[in-house]
């Protein structure tokens, strides 16, 4: 299907794209430096489905007003995605977002929750603070990350020296210098760390709104995900009895490509039926 663009009032747009024509909506968020068709490979698994694949901001075509401040929070977002929903005349839908996707969802979540019917969160990030992520938009520190962005040789040799003496996973390693070879990229990571540092829902939110609306919600890790590890999310999901999550065999990369089959049956999944955590992993 051809890319869209939402234009909103407030000089706002989200770049979105749709696959499928089923009568059920499903509402998806790409992680970090992907696009819309990240989702396209669910479309011949969930015929019931229209998937409305929706580009991150900072990314693509998707961008914040002129007018907006730098830190982004939820209610600009319900503002926009309100309008959203209602230019695509959707009323009740269910959330997939992969890794920064989830933050995305998080809020979406907390402002449409009695529109929600289920939300699935692939290696999402926002569920826990991760050291990193704090340390590098913390205010003292924030400068020196732009620098480091700006000037990525002194970055990777720091990086260099963390990994020699132990300090940082060579997987962490191997993700950054994927990641930031090009400007381009380590602009994408400055705007999208700092900007988002407060967007989604807190752990004690989103526990209170998953105990008091039951809400479907389901968790996918893979075991060898050294970006979003399942370990640092043991406690959290300890706390949700009716929460649903599955450790699968696989690392952080095209996560959701190979949870497809399950995500195919959680989408058909009855909700009714009671939902425990499992034993083990």
């Amino acid at each position: 299907m051809p890319i869209s663009i939402y234009s909103h009032a407030s000089g706002a747009q989200l770049e979105y794209q749709t696959f499928g024509t089923g009568n059920q909506t499903l509402i998806c968020f790409h992680g970090f430096g992907q696009n819309t068709d990240s989702f396209a490979c669910l479309e011949e698994y969930l015929p019931n489905h229209t998937l409305v694949s929706i580009r991150l901001f900072y990314h693509g075509g998707s961008r914040r007003s002129p007018n907006a401040p730098g830190r982004l929070r939820t209610p600009e977002w319900k503002e926009l995605f309100a309008d959203f929903l209602s230019e695509l005349q959707i009323d009740r839908f269910s959330l997939l977002a992969y890794s920064m996707g989830g933050r995305f969802a998080l809020a979406t979540l907390s402002s449409f929750v009695s529109q929600v019917e289920q939300v699935i969160l692939v290696a999402a990030d926002g569920l826990v603070k991760r050291f990193s992520y704090q340390l590098a938009t913390a205010p003292l520190v924030c400068r020196l990350f732009r620098y480091w962005m700006s000037h990525p040789t002194s970055f990777f040799w720091m990086m260099n020296r963390l990994e020699a003496i132990g300090i940082l996973n060579p997987s962490l390693f191997k993700f950054a210098r994927t990641q930031l070879q090009s400007a381009t990229h380590r602009t994408l990571v400055y705007h999208t760390w700092t900007a988002l540092k407060y967007f989604g829902m807190s752990q004690k939110e989103l526990l209170q709104l998953i105990h008091s609306q039951s809400l479907p919600i389901t968790f996918i890790f893979g075991t060898k995900d050294r970006i979003i590890a399942p370990q640092a999310h043991h406690r959290f999901l300890a706390q949700i009895p009716q929460n649903h999550t599955h450790i699968l065999p696989y690392g952080h990369h095209k996560l959701v490509q190979n949870a497809t089959p399950l995500i195919q049956d959680l989408l058909h999944h009855d909700h009714n039926a009671p939902h425990h955590l499992p034993s083990g992993d």
